[in-house]
């Protein structure tokens, strides 16, 4: 072997441990990307208690990690029952369903409709499954025939029935007390 037969067997050998030692230090600092276990298109889940529809959440698309226990959705629908019935309704831009307590947060264009005709519009909610509850730390707008309020924060049963704003409540209300 020549001269330079030597010379292209050491210069591949430097350039072949050049790009090794710049790929182990590409990788440095950087989080691995952990791909979901499974995603589901029209995603469709039902919660229910002894046999009872609590909800049903309908999303564009479901994308599931299972090591966080979680599953991430989009374009997010979810209805609430009662007695069988649905109760209210939210939508939002996208979400997240714990697997292990099946609660529920919503995130992005919130919004919650009764069918009395209550509305509520605010960033974010969470549903706390275990104590049946929607809360939100977030600003919040309810709209009724009634009533138009604002404030932040709020916690409230599904049908919306029992609503407490948390601070700075301002609005106005046709309300007549006796």
């Amino acid at each position: 072997m020549g001269l330079l037969g030597k010379m292209r067997r050491v210069l591949s050998l430097l350039f072949f441990l050049l790009f090794v030692l710049c790929c182990k230090r590409g990788k440095e600092g950087k989080e691995d990307v952990s791909l979901p276990d499974a995603i589901t298109l029209n995603f469709q889940m039902e919660e229910s208690f002894s046999g009872e529809r609590l909800y049903r959440l309908f999303a564009e698309r479901g994308v599931l990690n299972e090591e966080k226990g979680i599953i991430q959705v989009s374009r997010v629908r979810i209805f609430f029952f009662s007695g069988g019935r649905i109760i209210s309704s939210v939508t939002a831009d996208e979400g997240k369903v714990f697997i292990r307590t099946s609660d529920l947060v919503a995130s992005g264009m919130v919004r919650i409709a009764t069918e009395d005709s209550i509305y509520i519009m605010t960033d974010s909610i969470s549903w706390n499954n275990r104590r049946q509850t929607i809360e939100t730390d977030a600003r919040v707008k309810i709209i009724s025939p009634s009533a138009e309020i604002e404030g932040e924060g709020l916690i409230s049963d599904a049908s919306l029935s029992n609503i407490r704003i948390k601070s700075r409540v301002k609005g106005e209300s046709s309300y007549r007390f006796k």
